[in-house]
């Protein structure tokens, strides 16, 4: 039909502020009414030696930890969970920023750090211990015109396949039982 996708990925909470501030959203697409059923657990992966000690974010004090870019949100997230926990930037060693959550975790399992924040998917695919700390949520914000769309059909097509919900399943860490319900209909 010649209309264009606008998509907006970010927290529920976020889109939902937006919203109620006025921003132009024709549908709102959440995992479920409380916004928590499409969840991502995230914790620490922690290296085996380390998991007695290491029982939650106040005990990562002098640790060897792996940092992931500084503008990615989940190392956002993690240095405000650090801040929470009353422990300053000195108080930690990072000793290299991995690019994805895989290399987070290959350098705890090579013994070169002590923990990195990251899924619990990536923790059990990797058989090392895993502390879930926050459930993350991913809402999609979409132009109404836009959901009827073939492309944006198929995708949510492809979300109810079994090929997609038993990976997510394997992946361990993600529920997606309501990925795609419709939350808000703005007009």
């Amino acid at each position: 039909t010649g209309n264009e996708i606008r998509l907006a990925f970010t927290a529920s909470s976020a889109l939902a502020r937006q919203i109620e501030a006025g921003a132009p959203a024709d549908l709102f697409v959440s995992a479920n009414p409380q916004w928590i059923d499409y969840l991502a657990d995230r914790g620490l992966i922690v290296a085996a030696k380390q998991q007695t000690r290491i029982r939650r974010i106040g005990d990562l004090r002098g640790c060897r930890l792996v940092a992931r870019q500084a503008e990615a949100g989940s190392q956002r997230l993690f240095e405000h969970l650090l801040s929470g926990a009353g422990l300053a930037p000195g108080d930690v060693e990072y000793i290299a920023v991995a690019r994805s959550e895989t290399d987070a975790a290959v350098f705890v399992l090579d013994g070169k750090a002590d923990a990195a924040f990251g899924l619990l998917g990536i923790a059990r695919q990797y058989r090392l211990p895993f502390i879930p700390i926050v459930r993350e949520r991913f809402d999609l914000l979409v132009d109404r015109r836009c959901w009827f769309e073939p492309p944006l059909q198929r995708l949510f097509s492809f979300f109810r396949s079994p090929a997609f919900t038993t990976r997510a399943t394997e992946l361990q860490g993600y529920d997606v039982t309501g990925l795609g319900r419709v939350h808000f209909n703005g007009s």
